[in-house]
């Protein structure tokens, strides 16, 4: 369409005056589209919500991923912890699966496990389906330990909320399985930090059924009541990772070459 084509060219023009800010040598129109399909092709909101992802991350840089390191990343994704399911939901949202019982205490920084999140989000913000329809968060808490509680600090919590609240993606759920006493924990520490909107889209639940309202069981392992065989991780990274890992990398680059000021 011309007018797609034209709010591209419009977008490429302001994201080359920002100062600083590389999206490539030629400035990478993929990057440029995901943030316009987020803000149904405004211009003016496409530019603003680029330079909120990017300006979190030049002032959070240790949060976000600069590039898939195997000396860090790929020994954590060996734990099992961050997968994402081989197939769309029914509404054609991508599902992300964080098995936190998983966690191995003090065995990484908080920070190398959302680095983590990065190397598999930003190769799904990068389809079209995706950023159309979304992405659903499933976070399965079974054996998650309290010693975890001492990473709940106000400046974790901050940075890593207002990084999921700028994931460019219209379309975000949030659900928490097998929670128990964790559900006031997690309502205490970190609601505050959430707007109402995503609030609005944080569901628990005691049972599978109650999930399956919410996703089909026709793309969950069995674990979780579904009908499709139990998951193979390191075969979701040999199928989905692995074979990008060189664009992965050049977009994991993008960023303020200089941290822009507060």
């Amino acid at each position: 369409m011309a007018g797609e084509t034209e709010a591209v060219e419009a977008l490429k023009k302001l994201v080359e005056g920002e100062n600083n800010l590389y999206l490539g040598k030629t400035t990478d129109e993929t990057i440029l589209r995901e943030f316009l399909n987020l803000t149904d092709f405004n211009i003016d909101k496409a530019f603003e919500r680029i330079k909120l992802w990017f300006r979190l991350k030049a002032q959070n840089n240790q949060f976000y991923a600069s590039k898939r390191d195997p000396n860090v990343h790929d020994i954590i994704l060996k734990k099992e912890v961050h997968m994402m399911l081989p197939d769309r939901d029914q509404l054609g949202r991508r599902v992300y699966l964080f098995k936190l019982g998983n966690l191995v205490y003090g065995a990484h920084e908080p920070y190398e496990m959302f680095q983590v999140d990065d190397i598999w989000l930003t190769l799904a913000l990068q389809e079209e389906e995706t950023q159309k329809n979304g992405l659903v968060f499933l976070m399965d808490m079974d054996k998650f330990s309290w010693k975890f509680l001492r990473y709940f600090t106000p400046h974790i919590i901050r940075c890593s909320t207002a990084k999921a609240e700028s994931i460019p993606s219209k379309h975000i759920q949030y659900h928490i399985i097998k929670a128990g006493f964790w559900i006031n924990t997690i309502i205490t520490l970190v609601f505050p930090f959430l707007s109402q909107a995503t609030k609005e889209q944080v569901f628990f639940h005691k049972s599978n059924e109650s999930l399956h309202a919410h996703i089909t069981p026709s793309i969950l392992p069995p674990e979780y009541g579904g009908t499709k065989p139990p998951l193979v991780p390191a075969q979701l990274v040999k199928d989905y990772l692995d074979p990008s890992t060189d664009r992965l990398n050049e977009l994991l680059s993008y960023g303020y070459t200089e941290k822009p000021s507060e």
